[in-house]
Order: C-alpha cells, then sequence, then structure tokens
C-alpha cells in the first residue's frame, strides 16, 4: 500500500484527466520489481510530514514534503508464486517519513492481498493457507486474528471515523478467486457480518469502495468489469477486463479497468458518462513490456504497477513472474508534481 500528504479533497476533477500525460512524463509513476511484489494495494495518507534526511535508495519521494507508506508481498522462492498462495512469502513496508527503509514486518508466511487501514498504522491481510483474515499493527507488533474468510477492502465512515473491513469466502471459479458474497464488519469489535452484495460473484483482487461507501468497482467476476450499488442495488458491466480500481474526487467517482493485453488503463467518468483510454506500458523503465496488478491509491493522483514483465514468450508473460526482475532498491520509482 501507498501514503502520501497530499489531502484528497483539494483535487481537482481535471488532476484525473492529466493521469496519462503525467505517466507518459513520469511525473506520476511508481515501479516496483516483479521479483519483490505481487500483491500490491496503494493508499494515501493526509498531513504534511519532515522529509526524510537519509533516505534508501528504494525509498520514494513525491514533491511537497509528502510521505508515503507502501505494503507489499515478497516472494522468497523463484518469484513464480503470482497468487501468493505458498508459504514461502513475506509481508514487506515502507514508510518513506522514518529513515528505516524496507522492512519485513512480517517474517516467512502465507499473505494476500494486504491493506493499510484508513488510519494508516496497521496492515490487514488473509492467509490463504489458513483461510483466515489479520491484523498487524505497522512495526509488526500486535498480530491479532480476525475471523475466517477474505479480506477484500477497508473502509471508514466519514460520518463516524469508524473503519470497517468488507470480506467474502474465496472460492476457485472459472473467472478466477472470487466470492460469492460480500459481507462487512468494523475492524476493532468483529461480529456477525451484514450481508452488503450477494447479486453476482465478485474476484477478490478487484474490489474498491467509493469514499461514502454507496458503490463499489470490481470484477463481478472476470472478465465482466462494472460497478455495483450497494447495498445489494444495482450492477453495471462497463467492459471486459482486470484489475479494476474506483476512487472518488469531491464526490465524484471514477473507475478503471485494466485491458487483456496488460498496458492499458481505460478510466470512466461515471458522473459526466465520459470514458478515456491510458498507457502505462510507457512510463519510464517499462519500456513497452508488460504490467500488473495495478492499484489506485486514495490520492487519485498516485497509481502503482509491478512491472516490466519480460520472461517468457507471447503477449502475456505475467507467469514468467520475477525471473529477470531487477532488484527493489534499483528499481522503485515514484514522482509528483505539485498541481
Amino acid at each position: 500500500m501507498i501514503f502520501s500528504t497530499k489531502n484528497p479533497e483539494v483535487i481537482s476533477v481535471q488532476s484525473i484527466e492529466r493521469l496519462h500525460d503525467n505517466i507518459v512524463r513520469g511525473s506520476i509513476f511508481f515501479q516496483i520489481a516483479v521479483v519483490m511484489l505481487f500483491s500490491l494495494s496503494t493508499q494515501v495518507l493526509a498531513g504534511t510530514v519532515p522529509g526524510n534526511k537519509n533516505p534508501s535508495t528504494a525509498e520514494m519521494f513525491l514533491s511537497g514534503n509528502t510521505r508515503a507508506r507502501v505494503v507489499w508481498i515478497q516472494d522468497m522462492g523463484d518469484g513464480r508464486d503470482v497468487d501468493t498462495l505458498g508459504s514461502n512469502l513475506r509481508l514487506m513496508g515502507l514508510d518513506t517519513g522514518d529513515g528505516k527503509g524496507e522492512r519485513a514486518i512480517l517474517g516467512t508466511g502465507n499473505y494476500a492481498k494486504p491493506l493499510i487501514t484508513p488510519r494508516g498504522d496497521r496492515v490487514v491481510y488473509t492467509d490463504r493457507i489458513r483461510k483466515k483474515v489479520y491484523v498487524v499493527n505497522w512495526d509488526g507488533s500486535g498480530l491479532r486474528e480476525l475471523f475466517g474468510g477474505f479480506g477484500l477492502a477497508l473502509w471508514r465512515d466519514p460520518r463516524d471515523g469508524r473503519e470497517w473491513i468488507y470480506y467474502g469466502f474465496e472460492e476457485m471459479q472459472e473467472g478466477g478467486w472470487t466470492c460469492p458474497a460480500v459481507y462487512r464488519t468494523l475492524l476493532d469489535r468483529p461480529g456477525t457480518g451484514e450481508l452488503v452484495w450477494d447479486r453476482a460473484p465478485v474476484n477478490v483482487d478487484s474490489f474498491q469502495l467509493s469514499a461514502d461507501g454507496r458503490i463499489a468497482g470490481g470484477n463481478f467476476p472476470w472478465p465482466a468489469g462494472g460497478v455495483a450499488e450497494l447495498p445489494n442495488k444495482s450492477l453495471k458491466i462497463f467492459t471486459k477486463g482486470c484489475w479494476t480500481a474506483l476512487t472518488t474526487v469531491k464526490g465524484h467517482p471514477f473507475y478503471w479497468i485494466f485491458d487483456g493485453s496488460h498496458r492499458n488503463l481505460t478510466i470512466f467518468d461515471l458522473q459526466n458518462n465520459k470514458r478515456w483510454q491510458v498507457n502505462i506500458n510507457s512510463a519510464p523503465g517499462i519500456d513497452g513490456h508488460e504490467v500488473y496488478h495495478p492499484r489506485w491509491s486514495n490520492d487519485p493522483r498516485i497509481m502503482a504497477m509491478t512491472g516490466p514483465y519480460k520472461v517468457g514468450s507471447g503477449a502475456n508473460r505475467i507467469m514468467g513472474g520475477g525471473q529477470g526482475g531487477r532488484d527493489l532498491h534499483r528499481s522503485f520509482q515514484c514522482r509528483s508534481d505539485e498541481d
């Protein structure tokens, strides 16, 4: 996951429409070596912090004294555990403001879809072997089991500040790992889950809520990409693809879906019924190769992805995993222009 110090409330809708130009010229870009990262979520924290005087080479910097936190899963094996199903993984983190560089939050085990809590102080992840959801403090302390299932998303209620976790029980279907239904419960007082969606299966990799919690973007299931109105209301399918994302700018929702070639995003302005395509494999350091795992942070000007994927043949080389990937210290990049 990723943390920055820009306040999403002051971001303009036009900044979303400039995303393509920013990626092409490198002003907004995250690149993470595929040998290191296979499950990525992005999120941004508000609040200016002092700059780090002794950054490691791997740390990312955003202009304007912006601080970021990132969490990812590191494959300690041959780099081919693309679906994070094995037990030779580590939960990794980076805080650009503490000067400690990248670090292991938790040691070798199974971790899937790490999510940084809305306040930025903890990480929620799923253990696919045990089929349970856990939460741990950023420094690795306070690890505790929450419940059985698969963690899909976190959401902070803007009315009272309570943090909710959305989850399901994953099954392998023709469209990949999916949850037949989505439930929610309070993160710090988990109880009987409240059903929020069961009108269509949801892919576990692609479920993200709007700021007001009324809609969610996702695959319902893969390859059908669309937006669901919660709880359990309408579903609008837009097109085929994968690795969807949803963001909100001043109450204005935007949705994207990743194409089958793993090179382009189609972004939908849901309020104004507009769409446009953003090519992301032309970003600096990718050189036209395949990319994967695109994530939108909660600062909509910032996105993340993994790549480049070069090993193998054909247009899609994701199964080549991290072979041929570069060390994280040499390939982690982040830049952001002031608006």
